[in-house]
């Protein structure tokens, strides 16, 4: 098996076996490219609670976010107008009148690129750097 080019952290990360080679050696992905994006902008002022977050995959009428106004019962919903996933997404509590809530990449197969995240996600996770390490007990008290 041919190694690739390795830099000195590299080294240090396999000598102290925090790295394996099967981190390292990564099968090239064909990338995918969104056919289109588009902003979702409020379209009134008040206070916003999101509904999904940052490389979420929206559904077309799925419903975003909504805006409540603060001084009434008047709420509007933000709804997605197609398939795919959010790239940016605002946290920001306040929200005036057209600004940029959420900014969606559209896919020509919104499914195989959700599939492709989900598995490049599971390599990631089974791999020893995301092992939960365990700490002792040190409710027990002092040991004599």
């Amino acid at each position: 098996m041919k190694q690739p080019k390795r830099c000195g952290y590299m080294n240090a990360l396999l000598l102290l076996t925090m790295l394996s080679w099967n981190h390292i050696l990564t099968v090239k992905a064909k990338p995918y490219t969104a056919r289109s994006t588009s902003w979702f902008r409020a379209s009134m002022d008040g206070i916003f609670r999101t509904l999904v977050k940052h490389d979420d995959r929206t559904y077309n009428g799925g419903m975003l976010g909504v805006i409540s106004a603060p001084f009434s019962s008047d709420e509007s919903l933000l709804f997605a107008k197609s398939d795919g996933f959010t790239i940016c997404a605002s946290n920001l509590p306040l929200v005036n009148e057209g600004e940029a809530r959420f900014h969606i990449a559209r896919f020509d197969k919104a499914g195989a690129v959700a599939a492709e995240i989900a598995e490049h996600e599971s390599n990631i996770g089974s791999g020893r750097l995301y092992d939960i390490e365990t700490v002792p007990n040190s409710d027990a008290g002092p040991q004599d």
